[in-house]
């Protein structure tokens, strides 16, 4: 993993397993690149490799993190404004996940499954 300027922040090893751990925490409100290797019996693969986008995640600084949290319990039971805000944010999984919750509960709500279909693009 190297910070947005290559500068390499961790390079973890792990054999058989599908999560690992940092050593540290990551700074907030940095943008991280990250890049996976695997080596099976048809050699070594990376992943994200060229030509596809590279991979990219940015952690909340934390005043955003803070205006945030404080929307978030603004907006209540709301799923829709709770989607939207963290959509927002860039926690597309959450956001996503709480979409499929409302478009489960209203299946004949055409706005709500469109926002669905432009999360998972």
């Amino acid at each position: 993993m190297f910070t947005e300027d290559l500068v390499k922040v961790a390079d973890l090893r792990v054999s058989d397993a599908t999560e690992a751990a940092l050593p540290s925490p990551l700074e907030r409100g940095r943008t991280y690149l990250w890049q996976v290797a695997a080596i099976g019996r048809e050699g070594r693969e990376v992943a994200p490799a060229p030509p596809e986008p590279e991979a990219r995640f940015r952690v909340l600084s934390a005043s955003e993190s803070e205006t945030l949290e404080k929307s978030l319990a603004a907006a209540g039971d709301s799923d829709l404004v709770a989607s939207v805000l963290l959509a927002r944010a860039g926690i597309r999984d959450e956001a996503e996940t709480r979409l499929a919750r409302l478009a489960a509960a209203n299946p004949n709500a055409i706005a709500v499954g469109r926002m669905l279909e432009a999360i998972r693009r």
